[in-house]
């Protein structure tokens, strides 16, 4: 028997197997698909508090991240650039790969190309069945950790529910010149209620991406048009779709069961990123699981303090982002580019350089609301972005 299966091979599941096999305990970690994986829709910037908190210094990096540049919907430019590096931009199958070998080479056990089929819970343990090349398991552990991602049939077959809201993410290779800095696009044309971004890899590579509630791969299709004749891109490729959790799953535990990573919804919601969150999640399950085990409880009672803490920890920021991406998503093109004059003040961007911090949104989000131009364009109130306790 294992002390626990590890369901998923991603930054979080992967994490969470490490930290818990470092600590001596038996675990297993099951990937569906072959591994390395081939293709991941993501844009693979992880912020520089990840590489330090996680000790991610080994993994590869394609390129720096230091500058952006925001594009208004009339074209109208704001350039922020830091004296020091903000992010790292790495591959995502790679990156997978190196956290997967990290938690083998700390003891855990690990199967790919492995589906989990059934997970039953009893008094005792936890089964879980799967198919595996052909044939067919049933293997046993003391608890189950679910970190296959956003809308997995497993978390509704253990009695949860996933987050209610998503939001679609569609992204390609390019290749051309022109690519000297992350560019980000805003308005409705582009992206509605979202944004876009060009991410230079090197070597006349990038990624174009974006994320919108709907009609993603037809939204990035008109930017690419876009971009061809402004970047000179000859070429895209592995154009990719899928869709991320927007909000906090209700519940993420149950009797000798955790949900961490984007399956419980621990995803920026400002930026949709959920590398960073998702590793914390982890990290918090396996503090929780190492209590479990040491106590042999796996009930209810014991297994919600790790929702207690990932929803302190994660749950101001995911709920303040909610708040925003409602009020910016009500914004004309319009009223963005006054946004872009807005924060282009002189008054404005020391205040923005004091409090930025690329994985923590929630303190530049207060700071600035507490300007009246701000207010006025959003029509809002203060108490309404109030989200110092979870709603």
């Amino acid at each position: 028997m294992f002390d626990a299966i590890i369901i998923g091979s991603g930054p979080a599941g992967s994490h969470a197997a490490y930290l818990l096999a470092k600590m001596r305990y038996k675990v297993l970690l099951i990937e569906g698909r072959k591994t390395p994986k081939q293709s991941i829709n993501c844009s693979g910037i992880i912020g520089l508090e990840a590489f330090r908190e996680f000790d991610l210094w080994d993994v590869p990096v394609l390129n720096r991240i230091n500058k952006f540049k925001f594009i208004s919907p009339s074209g109208k430019p704001f350039i922020y650039q830091s004296d020091s590096d903000l992010a790292f931009v790495v591959d995502r199958s790679g990156f997978d790969y190196y956290l997967t070998s990290r938690a083998i080479s700390a003891g855990a056990s690990f199967l790919d190309e492995s589906w989990v089929r059934k997970i039953l819970i009893d008094e005792n343990e936890v089964n879980v069945c799967i198919q595996s090349k052909g044939r067919s398991y049933k293997l046993r552990a003391k608890v189950g950790v679910i970190a296959a991602g956003y809308s997995s049939p497993l978390v509704e077959m253990v009695g949860l529910k996933s987050p209610l809201r998503f939001i679609e993410a569609a992204q390609a290779d390019v290749y051309g010149s022109g690519f000297d800095h992350t560019d980000v696009y805003l308005g409705n044309r582009i992206a509605p209620g979202s944004f876009a971004w060009l991410i230079p890899l090197g070597n006349e590579r990038g990624l174009v991406g974006l994320t919108t509630e709907k009609n993603s791969v037809q939204h990035l299709q008109f930017l690419l048009n876009k971009l061809k004749a402004e970047k000179n891109i000859s070429r895209v490729t592995n154009l990719q779709h899928s869709v991320i959790p927007l909000g906090l799953i209700p519940k993420a535990f149950t009797r000798r069961i955790l949900v961490v990573g984007e399956a419980a919804g621990q995803v920026k919601t400002t930026t949709n990123g959920g590398i960073y969150y998702g590793m914390i999640g982890a990290e918090i399950a396996a503090q929780v699981l190492k209590k479990a085990i040491q106590k042999n409880r796996f009930d209810e009672e014991i297994l919600h303090q790790y929702d207690q803490l990932w929803r302190a920890k994660l749950g101001p920021e995911i709920q303040l982002g909610l708040k925003l991406r409602e009020m910016y998503s009500h914004l004309s093109d319009s009223k963005i580019d006054m946004l872009f004059s807005i924060v282009s003040m002189d008054g404005l961007l020391p205040l923005i350089k004091k409090n930025l911090n690329f994985d923590w949104h929630k303190g530049l989000i207060l700071s600035l609301i507490t300007k009246p131009l701000i207010r006025r364009l959003f029509g809002i109130k203060l108490q309404n972005v109030d989200c110092t306790q979870e709603s």
